[in-house]
């Protein structure tokens, strides 16, 4: 190429450069901020205030940094190319998220931090020391990769989360209740307990769970229908991992045979509903959160069960699949998310006083943090 076409050739490139540089600026200066990230499940950095403290110590330039990083148009995009061309070239985990055969995908298995794992199990046995003489149940669920070690790619590092459980079950008093969901679903008979592509329980997992909660109960389980309300499902491990984004996979209801009616109260949001699922989640990024519309602080569930007991149940997110087979026991139902919650922790038995008490978390989330903090 001669000199004359090289140069040519070189400011057009240039132009093309700055044309591509100046649509980009456009297009994140004309869209608006985002608050969350549902694929990395965090607040986004906002614009950052211009302040004296801040340009004197030096922290503006680093958070404003940060602000263009978290509020780059089409983050998600190239974060999720980057993800596919990484394991084209054989890179089997992003973000805490491994690629397993079969289009399985699984979260790592955490070690519980520093005093979480003894502190959520004093806190349990205080709840049962409060209690009035009911039940205090505890069901921690396994993760997916607890229950298929197996399919972790080689030489990865994962926490023994069932011998993490058997440590919790023996630091719990005699009296609380020890529900064991592996048994329950692994006995259960169910081909696809978890999603591929999300960290939850699929509904017929929960349901197997259900039955084993009957069982220590002495009661009879109800009858439920199971329908099928999506079939375009991407969970949240594909969303942050960028594996799997083509794959889709269909969420469950289970409706019971005996109709019923029931009234949700969402104390801070200060709204009720008349039903167990928000169907306009389905249209979401976020198809989970169709159960009981994701998670809050406080759920006051009301019911026509044909009972006057009433449940305390103090969860994490495992828990919005399952608080719909509960109906048919108890006609009131108080669900409590710590992790949303910003009263005082330790009075949620005084304050929501219930006949039974059910702790139902993760794995995972269990030994991540503190349910009191």
């Amino acid at each position: 190429m001669n000199k004359k076409y090289r140069g040519s050739f070189d400011r057009h490139l240039g132009l093309l450069f700055a044309a591509v540089l100046a649509v980009f600026l456009i297009i994140n200066i004309i869209l608006p901020d985002k608050a969350m990230s549902f694929t990395e499940n965090r607040p986004l950095a906002q614009f950052p205030r211009v302040s004296p403290a801040s340009l004197s110590l030096g922290t503006y330039a680093d958070d404003f940094e940060t602000y263009l990083s978290d509020q780059f148009a089409g983050r998600d995009g190239w974060r999720n190319a980057i993800s596919f061309i990484r394991w084209v070239g054989g890179n089997r985990k992003e973000q805490g998220v491994y690629s397993a055969p079969g289009g399985q995908l699984l979260a790592e298995l955490i070690a519980p931090a520093e005093g979480v794992m003894e502190a959520n199990t004093a806190f349990i046995n205080s709840a049962a020391a409060k209690s009035s003489g009911g039940n205090v149940l505890v069901c921690l669920v396994p993760d997916a990769g607890a229950v298929m070690p197996n399919r972790y790619p080689p030489f990865s590092v994962n926490a023994d989360q069932a011998a993490l459980f058997a440590q919790v079950k023996d630091g719990l008093d005699e009296g609380v209740v020890w529900i064991d969901a592996a048994s329950a679903m692994k006995d259960s008979g169910v081909k696809k307990l978890y999603y591929k592509t999300d960290h939850h329980w699929t509904t017929a997992g929960a349901k197997a769970v259900y039955e084993a909660f009957c069982g220590m109960l002495q009661t009879e389980p109800a009858s439920f229908t199971a329908y099928t309300v999506s079939r375009t499902f991407n969970g949240s491990l594909s969303a942050l991992s960028g594996f799997c984004m083509l794959e889709r996979e269909t969420i469950e209801i289970y409706v019971p045979e005996e109709e019923e009616s029931v009234v949700l109260t969402y104390t801070d949001e200060q709204k009720k509903k008349a039903t167990l699922y928000d169907r306009s989640k389905l249209d979401t990024s976020d198809q989970y959160a169709v159960f009981l519309g994701g998670n809050s602080s406080v759920i006051d569930i009301s019911t026509t069960a044909k009972s006057d007991r009433s449940i305390l149940v103090v969860k994490d997110s495992f828990a919005n699949c399952f608080i719909p087979f509960l109906t048919q026991h108890y006609s009131r139902i108080i669900v409590v998310d710590p992790r949303y919650y910003y009263g005082d922790v330790n009075g949620i038995f005084t304050k929501y006083a219930a006949d039974d008490v059910l702790f139902l978390y993760s794995g995972n989330t269990f030994f991540e943090a503190r349910i009191a903090d």
